[in-house]
């Protein structure tokens, strides 16, 4: 712990600032000698051992939202990738491809063509958080219309 070393006036000038009063003494100012009361102590172990505790705490309540949902746009992506996938896999829905509707999850293609998709149903606890499920193809197929 740091403790400051009293001021010591030289023989015969004055304890006080500007020179006026009695003769230095031993310590030029008595207050700063208490100074060191007034500095920080050092942390105990109790105090290092929970900062380390809240540290920790943060660190893994960082993990815990790493595998939150995902944003939309990032979610979006995922789910294009799939549909574009299977329009990859299959020449004739690439050939007559008119649109692809990501709201619905619908490809639309040829004459009144369509493939839908939709969500993988996975079993999941009550109160999970996480990503939405995989796409999968539900129904594809033509009207007669």
């Amino acid at each position: 712990m740091y403790r400051p070393t009293p001021l010591r006036a030289r023989e015969g000038e004055s304890s006080r600032p500007g020179g006026c009063g009695k003769p230095a003494g031993k310590d030029v100012w008595p207050a700063l000698r208490d100074l060191g009361a007034l500095m920080p102590k050092p942390a105990t172990r109790k105090v290092r051992s929970m900062k380390i505790a809240v540290l920790f705490s943060v660190i893994f309540a960082g993990v815990g939202i790493a595998s939150a949902a995902l944003p939309p746009q990032y979610q979006n992506m995922k789910d294009l990738d799939v549909i574009v996938e299977y329009i990859r896999e299959h020449p004739e829905v690439a050939a007559g491809l008119r649109s692809i509707d990501l709201g619905a999850l619908t490809v639309y293609y040829g004459h009144n063509c369509k493939a839908v998709f939709g969500r993988k149903a996975i079993a999941k606890p009550p109160g999970w958080v996480g990503p939405a499920d995989p796409l999968e193809l539900k129904s594809s197929g033509c009207s007669d219309d």
